[in-house]
């Protein structure tokens, strides 16, 4: 009866609530015939084998339930190695990127994370506890169903590299973002000129492809300084101390950027006839 009142609240569907009060029925009408001079070890004998019948039903029910909704073994391996996938940790090295937005990536993890491993219940074990001792699983758990789960993960992740990979492409592909690529370090150029060429993100994506793409969208403003200019400045100086010199020198270099976002700023310095 305990074990009955334990589960009689629980979502189990119309058919087997029916049956539930079907049971607690024949249980009250067993009792009262006590009252009439039945045997009570008859009437527990009675009762059991009533109440066992919902039990076992129930049993049935929850450890097929319990199965659909938690991984198994193989699954909470498979589970393992999409955690710890190239794919994914690429996919969060990329996050950081502005024009990528996290919020599928956000999502797939959660998804995987969402999802519970439990393989040790086994249907003895629900004998004496209405509920897995393992995971506690409530029967009518609003939880997702863990079939095919994995699979659609797998095809998201695979779907969200694909997306982020074009995007990062016609993003950078865009004249007006090449043309600031000349202001990027020799190693930040070979990094965007290798994934333009293969339109494939590295095998590993690591910090440096990262930064050099970021730098190359942060955009940045040429300082064009003219060669003769800069040296008549600097012929102005006169005999100077190093601390004198690095000083003066500072200053004609704030001269050039004043007023401007220097992070953004790339100085170039040419000769008049020649090109920036």
């Amino acid at each position: 009866m305990s074990y009955i009142a334990n589960i009689e609240f629980l979502d189990l569907g119309a058919v087997f609530k029916q049956e539930l009060e079907a049971g607690k029925a024949a249980f009250r009408e067993i009792r009262d015939d006590i009252a009439d001079g039945a045997s009570g070890e008859t009437a527990a004998q009675k009762v059991t084998t009533e109440l066992d019948k919902l039990k076992d039903k129930y049993i049935t029910m929850y450890f097929e339930e319990h199965k659909k909704k938690r991984l198994d073994i193989e699954d909470a391996k498979r589970r393992g190695k999409l955690q710890e996938s190239v794919a994914l940790a690429n996919l969060r090295k990329l996050r950081s990127i502005e024009i990528l937005s996290g919020a599928k990536l956000t999502a797939i993890e959660q998804d995987m994370a969402d999802l519970k491993v439990c393989y040790e219940l086994t249907p003895v074990e629900l004998k004496t506890s209405h509920i897995c001792p393992h995971c506690h699983y409530t029967y009518g758990d609003k939880a997702k169903n863990v079939a095919g789960q994995l699979d659609n993960i797998d095809i998201r992740m695979d779907d969200l590299v694909t997306e982020w990979t074009n995007t990062l492409l016609n993003t950078i592909s865009d004249p007006i973002v090449v043309s600031q690529k000349e202001y990027l370090s020799a190693e930040q150029q070979k990094v965007i000129d290798e994934f333009i060429s293969t339109k494939t993100l590295p095998k590993h994506v690591d910090d440096h492809f990262v930064n050099s793409i970021k730098a190359l969208l942060q955009g940045f403003e040429p300082v064009v300084i003219d060669t003769e200019d800069i040296v008549a400045k600097l012929d102005e100086l006169g005999p100077c101390d190093v601390a004198t010199f690095k000083n003066k020198l500072n200053s004609i270099v704030e001269s050039y950027i004043k007023g401007k976002d220097a992070a953004k700023l790339r100085i170039v310095v040419k000769r008049k006839d020649s090109e920036v």
